[in-house]
């Protein structure tokens, strides 16, 4: 079963501002979210796989 992030975590491992996020969802350079009972969540398999596609890493 996947993790879902949520919206905090997203701006936590990108450093995207809320209007950078969304800007990049629009123009198709950034998963989409997944909508539970209306809360914005993104699977965290998508997001590392963004972040392999961009060589980038997260750093804990």
């Amino acid at each position: 079963m996947d993790i879902f992030l949520t919206e905090i975590q997203i701006y936590e491992i990108t450093g995207f501002s809320k209007t950078e996020l969304f800007e990049k969802i629009e123009a198709g350079d950034f998963p989409k979210p997944v909508d539970i009972d209306r809360v914005n969540k993104w699977l965290e398999s998508e997001i590392h796989q963004w972040l392999n596609s961009k060589n980038l890493h997260i750093s804990r």
